[in-house]
């Protein structure tokens, strides 16, 4: 009699325990905060939108995050309340329930992190104002918590070099315009920089507009926020290889320089003037030219036949890694000219494998891979997919050719891909017919070319499956 006593005081003692904790803050503690953060800044005037994320980890503990983006119109002076009134905000979480991540105020293309510190926040406006009222800049990122502006529509306009360069966490960025040289670029950012003593073991980094030059006094193209030396000699050896050949853009670092010229014909006497003036200065340099790129593994023989493909009309990118090459087209027009260029080269035996990939959603998507021998056919197979409606996207690799097909294909389309691919199908390959399910996932059928082909279902076929199965064996029967 006494055993239902006993759990009547468990759940009182239970209740009792949740009922102190709640009165310890939000048991959905992430969203609780930002719930007050929105109970401040909704009633500004100037508050566009807020990007943020919350975590409730466990009942009254969670994580934070946001960016509260306010119109470019708002002047220093009502930037600085705002900052006071948030850094107020983070002191009065501070020790509570949730953790905030990072709390950081935008204002049209500059973002910065909102500090605890008074004095720190003093300082980081002063930097957000000297690049504001500089015309020269068009953005940037004073200790943010990452590099991307948010608009209210929340679309990413921010636009980051071509190769990713630098962080924006802790240290500061420059977007400034096209025409500021980089030499000026980087003793801005690095002059403003000095306005906050806690950037002063922290690299800068200034970036053109369009996203394709930059620099920073960082030692590695991709990543570093430590301060290195000034990027004094990358930037010298930029300006004499500009001299020598015309220069699209430029990546200049502490140890390093990463370049792209508009012809990739003048990366050879570029790599030997770099080599000729650059002895023992510490500098590593990438050359690249025109629509070609290598990642430095290249054979010089397979490095030129892909070059010849930076006068094609239409080429998008072609990346050479070893003996291999890849292609990026917009799609199937400047394919014909692009396999005619790539086998009248004398060298292209050298070459093992060409890939060649288009995605334009215009059109039937391909992805194409093989030797060089098997390009004609591979090019026969993309030509001859663009006019059959319920193919999406053809790719061929190996032995295996894949068909993607529209969601519900029915026996004519599928016998019609059939009758146009079938003939350039080599007997004994795979192919695999994938279609998409109502539910999201695809369903995807295996067989081996044949006159009488043989599908093997997987194991659980639903409905679905079976009745797929069932039209490609037929169309594959019955197709002319």
């Amino acid at each position: 009699m006494r055993r239902p006593l006993l759990r009547i005081t468990a759940i009182a003692g239970a209740a009792a325990i949740a009922l102190g904790l709640a009165g310890c803050g939000d048991v959905n503690a992430g969203s609780g905060a930002l719930d007050k953060l929105h109970a401040i800044v909704d009633g500004w005037d100037e508050t566009l939108d807020v990007d943020e994320s919350a975590t409730n980890t466990l009942p009254w503990t969670g994580q934070a995050s946001a960016t509260v983006i306010v119109t470019s119109e708002t002047s220093d002076d009502r930037l600085a309340e705002m900052t006071e009134t948030l850094g107020a905000f983070l002191e009065e979480e501070d020790g509570g329930t949730a953790h905030w991540s990072y709390l950081d105020l935008q204002v049209g293309a500059f973002r910065f992190g909102v500090d605890e510190d008074a004095d720190e926040r003093g300082l980081r406006i002063v930097a957000v104002e000297a690049l504001r009222s500089d015309d020269r800049v068009v953005g940037g990122f004073v200790q943010s918590a990452d590099d991307v502006i948010v608009q209210p529509d929340d679309t990413a306009t921010d636009r980051p070099p071509r190769r990713a360069i630098g962080e924006a966490d802790g240290t500061m960025r420059a977007i400034v315009t096209n025409d500021v040289p980089l030499t000026e670029a980087y003793d801005l950012v690095r002059s403003i920089a000095a306005l906050v003593p806690d950037l002063d073991d922290s690299a800068v980094v200034a970036e053109t507009e369009d996203g394709t030059s930059a620099v920073s006094d960082s030692d590695s193209i991709v990543g570093g926020t430590a301060r290195s030396v000034a990027p004094t000699t990358s930037l010298a050896l930029a300006t004499a290889v500009g001299s020598a050949a015309p220069v699209s853009d430029v990546i200049a670092t502490s140890d390093s320089l990463d370049i792209r010229l508009e012809s990739t014909r003048d990366v050879g006497s570029v790599r030997d003037l770099f080599e000729s003036r650059a002895i023992d200065l510490g500098i590593d340099l990438t050359v690249n030219g025109g629509v070609v790129s290598d990642d430095g593994t290249a054979y010089p023989e397979v490095l030129g036949v892909a070059q010849a493909l930076d006068g094609v009309d239409g080429v998008e990118s072609v990346r050479v890694s070893g003996s291999e090459i890849s292609v990026t087209l917009p799609d199937a027009t400047p394919l014909t000219a692009t396999i005619n260029t790539l086998l009248t080269q004398a060298d292209i035996d050298v070459v093992t494998l060409v890939t060649l990939s288009a995605g334009d959603p215009s059109s039937p998507g391909f992805e194409v891979s093989g030797v060089p021998g098997d390009l004609v056919r591979q090019g026969q197979m993309i030509s001859a997919g663009q006019d059959v409606d319920v193919l999406s996207r053809l790719s061929v690799w190996d032995d295996i050719t894949r068909f993607d097909v529209d969601a519900e294909p029915d026996l004519e389309s599928l016998r019609s891909l059939f009758t146009t691919f079938r003939p350039l199908l080599v007997e004994g390959s795979t192919v695999q017919v994938s279609a998409d399910r109502t539910n999201g996932f695809s369903n995807d059928l295996d067989f081996v070319v044949a006159d009488d082909i043989d599908i093997e279902l997987p194991p659980n076929a639903g409905d679905e499956v079976t009745a797929l199965a069932a039209l490609v064996a037929s169309a594959w029967a019955t197709a002319d």
